[in-house]
C-alpha cells in the first residue's frame, strides 16, 4: 500500500510503500490519536518502508471534511 507522510517541520511530502498487513498492524498498536503518535507512526513508515518518490513543494493545500 501507498502511504504519504507530510514532514511539515521539513518542507517535504514522501510517498512511501508499505506492507499493507504491518501498516494495520501499527494502526492498531499504536490507535494515534495525538500528534506525537502520529509521528511515531510517520517515523516507522520511514523506517521500514520503501521511498518512492519525495517533493518539496513551495505550496501545500491540505483539504478535508467541514
Amino acid at each position: 500500500m501507498k502511504v504519504v507522510v507530510n514532514w511539515i517541520e521539513e518542507g517535504v511530502l514522501e510517498v512511501y510503500e508499505v506492507d499493507e498487513g504491518l501498516f494495520e498492524g501499527w494502526l492498531g498498536e499504536l490507535d494515534p490519536q495525538r500528534g506525537e503518535e502520529w509521528e511515531e507512526l510517520a517515523r516507522l513508515v520511514r523506517e521500514r518502508g520503501m521511498l518512492l518518490y519525495s517533493v518539496r513543494p513551495d505550496y501545500t493545500i491540505t483539504v478535508g471534511p467541514d
